[in-house]
């Protein structure tokens, strides 16, 4: 009895300190924590939960969109483990039982020293995976960076490729574009293609085209983020996207010479 009631005390301490928390209402129903303990004989599925809150799984690829390496998933996807008929539960890396995740994802970006190549890496178990010097030596935190919100009505993938686009060297390209994600597809799927499809790098909310060519997004806490291109140079230097979702930084790129593609979807405003 004595420890349930230290483990309880943990938990509303992290409750109440972890900003952005989700509630036990907002979380699906076949969600087990200490408030709402599994049933005799109940056997949870297992997901972890980084120092940032954010759930990760490495080895369960049903419903998931899952990354090769770690998957940060969004509620609906944890929703689907509940129409399975699965019930799921979330430890922490200290071994506490039934945390919550944040309400948000946030995003960062990282430049590769040689190439100039970026990378968008989740904070958390993938972006220390990076910092640790897990694939080299060489990348870079940039210093920009944006939130996406777990729960949306119109979370949509985004879709990572890499490869050469435009230049001898390889580098990354993301999009949440259904349509120019089923046209890189088609290419690769044909042959033809200088780049590979990787994975769904996370989930965001859609930006959408209006008549005039602004893009707008679905609630008022959100702004577009913007995908930018610069070319490369034949041999040395790998064309280059960028996603960037601070307006002031979208204004700076393009004063150096970045091409201003649009809005690839919204992320948290500031």
């Amino acid at each position: 009895m004595r420890l349930l009631k230290v483990l309880l005390s943990a938990f509303t301490f992290l409750m109440a300190t972890t900003a952005y928390a989700q509630t036990e209402a907002q979380l699906p129903s076949c969600f087990r924590s200490l408030l709402n303990p599994p049933a005799l004989g109940e056997a949870p599925v297992i997901l972890f939960v980084d120092a940032f809150g954010n759930f990760f799984s490495p080895q369960f690829e049903g419903p998931l969109p899952v990354a090769p390496r770690i998957a940060y998933i969004p509620d609906f996807a944890l929703s689907e483990f509940c129409a399975r008929g699965f019930t799921i539960t979330a430890v922490s890396v200290d071994g506490l039982i039934g945390v919550v995740p944040k309400e948000y994802l946030t995003v960062m970006e990282f430049r590769e020293d040689k190439s100039q190549i970026h990378y968008l890496a989740a904070r958390g178990a993938d972006a220390d995976y990076i910092v640790a010097g897990n694939v080299g030596r060489t990348w870079r935190v940039t210093g920009l960076s944006f939130k996406l919100p777990r729960r949306a009505a119109d979370l949509v993938p985004v879709h990572m490729f890499f490869g050469r686009f435009g230049s001898e060297l390889p580098g990354h390209l993301y999009t949440a574009d259904t349509v120019e994600y089923d046209r890189r597809t088609r290419e690769i799927a044909a042959g033809g293609a200088s780049y590979t499809y990787e994975r769904i790098a996370f989930y965001a909310p859609a930006a959408t085209r209006g008549l005039n060519g602004e893009f707008t997004c679905s609630a008022a806490h959100l702004r577009p983020a913007y995908r930018l291109y610069k070319r490369g140079s034949f041999g040395t230097e790998a064309a280059r996207y960028r996603v960037v979702g601070d307006p002031v930084h979208v204004q700076l790129l393009e004063r150096a010479g970045w091409i201003n593609e649009g809005a690839s979807f919204c992320v948290i405003r500031d």
